[in-house]
């Protein structure tokens, strides 16, 4: 059974496909392979004829259409993460420069209120609540655009990065494959 497998394996039919290639039922194709039954010589020759012929040193794989089809499809495919990661290495660096504008203000503000809340004297009420109110509020900014989510935004800013070196490198090598024949002017 193992040798019927591996040549199964190496054609890459299953049991049922290769039966019906071979024109025989599949349950006799299946005892054929344990080994208690014969097929027909005309199934066993164009087994033959199979196996001859996917391990012809004259058929490159590289060249059947379905190959080059499959490459073609790949390079439209890296094309499109391409302009994905550029589109989000964009936002992502909007999204960072935005937050530090965010932060940087905020923290500012932070320290005016500070500032202003030990020179308030005790009989200032109103003015001590609006100050606690707007340290209220800047804590809240800073939560959401602190140094955490930028750190966060910088670390996916890199793996963005990272990305497309590996999608420029995977296009390129796409296209330096002598036995791709694709359209290479998608390049």
């Amino acid at each position: 059974m193992k040798k019927t497998q591996a040549l199964r394996d190496l054609l890459g039919f299953s049991q049922t496909e290769l039966a019906l290639v071979l024109n025989v039922s599949r349950s006799q194709f299946s005892k054929f392979e344990i080994g208690t039954r014969d097929i027909p010589k005309n199934a066993k020759y164009l087994l033959a004829e199979m196996l001859s012929h996917i391990q012809s040193p004259d058929i490159p794989l590289k060249r059947t259409a379905v190959v080059q089809e499959q490459m073609v499809q790949l390079q439209l495919q890296l094309q499109c993460m391409l302009k994905e990661n550029e589109y989000q290495l964009l936002h992502t660096a909007r999204k960072i420069e935005a937050s530090e504008k965010i932060y940087s203000t905020k923290v500012r503000v932070r320290h005016l209120v500070d500032f202003l809340s030990s020179r308030t004297d005790s009989n200032e009420i109103s003015k001590a609540a609006a100050l606690r109110a707007i340290r209220h509020t800047a804590d809240k900014s800073l939560q959401e655009h602190g140094l955490t989510s930028i750190t966060k935004l910088k670390i996916k800013l890199e793996v963005l990065q990272l990305e497309k070196i590996f999608l420029d490198a995977e296009l390129r090598k796409l296209l330096l494959d002598t036995d791709f024949i694709g359209n290479k002017d998608l390049f």
